[in-house]
């Protein structure tokens, strides 16, 4: 007889869902995991994993599968300008070999494929969407497109930022359009990068190179709409030609220059959302459901794996004393739990945008300052990459080694 009452049900198949589901197994939750669409097409974006995240995946089985498609990132170098000041957060031993990871996005959904496999308390729905229904006693109800329904004692909304849970649910979000768009491709170059992270802040806003294996580095270029649109229109020897020029002007601040080659490009709206509540009637919003930040810092999923994290400790500890996991009281505590860490990590990425990206005097002298404090001040870099890797706010069991 096909199982239709679950624990958890987990609306939402890309990175969020995937992991949650691998989490929930490895606590051996009862979950069904229902992806609307097929996750097998090529994805040559890549994530930037800090070692919070790392010692999550190694937690729940699923880093043994990706570890060896991995680029470590030894050090991050920030520059502000042409030709301004630099900030280097070398690894510092509270993250053991690395700052954290950089895999491409198709390693990270073969690793939990694999892990998911031997996963037998959790079911894979393909190719349906999910809406709620009714509201059982101690359950809620999902109707599936394809005509069948089930139920779980929690619903976990990994359905991304247009989440149509989260609007069912009746959930506002604060949004800041940034009036800004973001600019990916993967280059080939010359030197080694040597698991360097490189970003320089510019008037429009940052450009980042993220090591690959190999002499391959992940572009991030931010840029005012209007001229993120004019750069996708050149072809690919007048855009090399611009962003060397823009980015390596001045100084010799990275060496993994000259460029020989780039991928496609490709460009997305940049807009940092947040909703009101993480929590509906036995639900709960999870990674870019309940929010999105500035990529500036390349850490929007590390805040969706401590969504996952907290989350999992919670309902765990509920299950532990013969608790209804999806009862109000423990939806509020989800809430509560990470409210503090996702505005945390929103203020810093939008002020930092906003301050990194004037023109003014004032902000122009304040963020010399900030660059200085953090070269003279080891302890203030230290600070920056607590913050990054989650750490200052206290971490869940399931980032802990």
């Amino acid at each position: 007889m096909e199982k239709t009452h679950y624990d958890v049900a987990i609306v939402g198949g890309g990175l969020a869902g995937k992991t949650l589901a691998a989490a929930l197994s490895a606590r051996d939750f009862e979950a069904v995991l229902i992806e609307r669409e097929s996750t097998a097409a090529a994805d040559n974006r890549v994530t930037s994993l800090n070692m919070s995240t790392v010692q999550m995946y190694r937690n729940i089985g699923a880093w043994q599968h990706m570890k060896a498609h991995a680029q470590a990132m030894a050090d991050i170098r920030v520059v502000d300008g042409p030709a301004g000041p630099s900030i280097s957060f070398e690894t510092l031993s509270e993250f053991g070999e690395a700052h954290g990871y950089v895999v491409h996005n198709e390693v990270i959904v073969a690793a939990l494929g694999k892990t998911l496999k031997g996963a037998k308390s959790v079911t894979t729905v393909h190719g349906a969407a999910a809406a709620l229904g009714q509201a059982l006693a101690g359950r809620q109800q999902l109707n599936l497109a394809n005509g069948k329904t089930l139920d779980a004692s929690l619903i976990c909304a990994c359905d991304g930022a247009r989440s149509p849970l989260r609007s069912a649910l009746g959930i506002e979000t604060s949004m800041t359009d940034y009036r800004q768009a973001n600019i990916t491709a993967t280059l080939d170059h010359a030197n080694d990068h040597a698991g360097v992270g490189f970003q320089r802040f510019m008037p429009g806003g940052p450009v980042a190179f993220i090591p690959m294996q190999g002499q391959q580095s992940s572009l991030a270029w931010t840029l005012p709409k209007a001229q993120a649109r004019a750069v996708m229109a050149l072809d690919d020897d007048a855009f090399m030609a611009l962003l060397s020029d823009q980015i390596f002007r001045g100084d010799n601040a990275d060496a993994r220059g000259p460029f020989t080659a780039v991928s496609a490009r490709s460009t997305y709206p940049l807009r940092a959302q947040i909703a009101e509540r993480l929590d509906g009637p036995r639900c709960v919003l999870v990674g870019d459901a309940a929010h999105t930040i500035h990529p500036l810092a390349g850490q929007g999923f590390n805040l969706t794996a401590r969504d996952i994290a907290a989350l999992t400790d919670i309902l765990l500890a509920a299950r532990n004393v013969g608790e209804d996991i999806g009862s109000a009281r423990h939806g509020h505590s989800y809430t509560r739990a990470r409210r503090a860490d996702i505005l945390a990590l929103f203020v810093a990425t939008d002020q930092l945008n906003r301050l990194f990206s004037s023109r003014r005097f004032g902000p122009r002298a304040l963020r010399r300052a900030i660059m200085a404090a953090g070269r003279i001040l080891p302890k203030v870099g230290t600070g920056f990459a607590l913050q990054a890797q989650g750490a200052l706010l206290g971490l869940p069991s399931l980032m802990r080694g």
